[in-house]
């Protein structure tokens, strides 16, 4: 038996170009004739494709009656569109079928499967136990579908929507979940066995029973994150030994009974997040860290490394277990001692130390002050703040002032490596500008205390008047 790799890609203009591996060697088939590109393939009998996360086909010899030269047969499961041009189908198709007619609101066939088009909790996909090995569905829509008991392993379910569906027994292992949408699906059952996951939704989703074997969540290549969300789902006796959870969002998940026997929990919200503190006279520090919640279902147990222990400088990793009534997990963390940095505080953009800035009786205010420094400085001022306005100590000044004037105010950042300081004035207008005329841009007029203009002022509006003079 020989092995090939093939890839179907989907080119503009609804063409499709098929690329076979065999035996070292590249084919390319495209078009209506079906020309194979390359030297010929050599075997006279079948040979199974070896997939490698492609599509399932049989690939065999054939000499195009068109050309006369050889082409590729196959057989795959993949889907067609009705009403458009007959696409890929189950059972031997050449390449020449290959050709795809894109139709607007279509529905899309899928061996012997309809996929119903824009689904509702009244019309959608039903396929119970439809078999869909190793097919690229990408982007569908199965939401509301009954796909119960149905197979899905290997396939490619990139972006694809299952937004309440009925996935009841379904087997879905070694499934590509990215960016898919499993909100509120029933996967009671469900084979998730060697699922690749990464920023997948599985909310409120219920996987009562499910087998996550061995199941992970890829990490983005950018930032090296693996999220799913799991928040409010619920795994009651589900079997999640041996799978990465690392960094998945666990919020009101329901894990009473589940399986955790060598789970990887590391960056959930059942273990301590990492920390970063600076170091004492000593050359070590004393940390400590506020115990996780424990989610329904869950104890957590306890860290090699006690809450209130010494660490000395430098990065130190903690682990951790959390238990179940049917298996352990565990996950880690990081401590880290390093020396403390001088703190700063910057005015704010555009701004400078010593500036003045401006503020209006009645109006909102905001202005943030950048800090650094480490550990994290604390922002503070002895000045007085106009009344209605109040500093944080993050650093920002805000409020709704309530009196006018002017006030010069001096913020201190601080932290254990010393303080810095920034002088400002701040400038509160009274909204009248002491002339009797309005800052309004309206166009309205304020003469003798009414406004003339339509807007209202001590319950009197002049409003369309004309020839009013102060």
């Amino acid at each position: 038996m020989r092995t090939a790799k093939l890839r179907l890609e989907h080119l503009p203009g609804g063409w499709c170009v098929i690329r076979v591996m065999h035996n070292h060697r590249c084919f390319e088939i495209t078009g209506a004739d079906a020309v194979l590109v390359g030297d010929p393939i050599n075997d006279d009998a079948s040979g199974r494709v070896s997939t490698g996360g492609w599509n399932r086909m049989t690939l065999l010899r054939r000499t195009s009656p068109s050309t006369g030269s050889d082409v590729a047969y196959y057989s795959r499961r993949t889907w067609a569109r009705r009403g458009g041009a007959a696409a890929l189908s189950v059972g031997l198709a050449t390449a020449a079928m290959v050709t795809v007619t894109p139709v607007a609101n279509a529905e899309i066939v899928i061996g012997d499967c309809t996929i119903v088009d824009n689904p509702n909790p009244e019309n959608h996909t039903v396929c119970p136990g439809v078999d869909l090995t190793g097919s690229d569905l990408k982007g569908l829509d199965f939401s509301y579908a009954d796909l119960s008991g149905a197979t899905l392993e290997d396939a490619d379910l990139s972006r694809t929507k299952f937004i309440g569906a009925n996935l009841t027994d379904a087997e879905m292992d070694f499934a590509r979940l990215l960016s898919s949408d499993l909100a509120g699906a029933d996967l009671t059952g469900a084979s998730l066995k060697f699922a690749r996951i990464f920023d997948a939704n599985f909310n409120n989703a219920n996987l009562t029973g499910a087998n996550l074997t061995y199941a992970y969540l890829r990490k983005n290549i950018i930032n090296g994150e693996a999220r799913a969300n799991f928040t409010d789902a619920n795994l009651t006796d589900a079997d999640l030994s041996n799978m990465e959870l690392a960094g998945a969002e666990l919020s009101g998940i329901n894990l009473t009974g589940a399986d955790l026997d060598h789970a990887d929990l590391t960056g959930t919200v059942l273990i301590p997040s990492d920390t970063t503190v600076a170091v004492g006279e000593s050359g070590n520090a004393t940390v400590t860290w506020p115990t996780p919640p424990s989610l329904t279902g869950t104890t957590f147990e306890n860290c090699d490394r006690a809450s209130g222990s010494s660490f000395p400088m430098g990065t130190t990793t903690v682990r951790c277990t959390v238990s179940t009534s049917a298996g352990q997990g565990v996950g880690t963390f990081t401590v880290t001692v390093r020396h403390p940095s001088f703190p700063w505080i910057g005015a704010p953009e555009d701004g400078s130390d010593g500036d003045h800035y401006s503020a209006t009786v009645g109006d909102s205010f905001f202005v943030w002050f950048e800090t650094g420094g480490f550990p994290t400085p604390t922002v503070t001022t002895t000045s007085e703040l106009p009344a209605g306005l109040t500093l944080s100590e993050e650093g920002v000044l805000s409020g709704t002032p309530t009196e006018a004037g002017s006030f010069p105010i001096t913020i201190t950042a601080t932290n254990i490596a010393g303080e810095d300081t920034l002088e400002m004035t701040l400038d509160v207008d009274d909204g009248e500008g002491g002339n009797g005329s309005s800052d309004i841009d309206t166009g309205s007029l304020v003469v003798g205390g009414l406004v003339v203009g339509g807007l209202v002022a001590g319950g009197l509006a002049l409003a369309g008047l004309t020839g009013v003079t102060g």
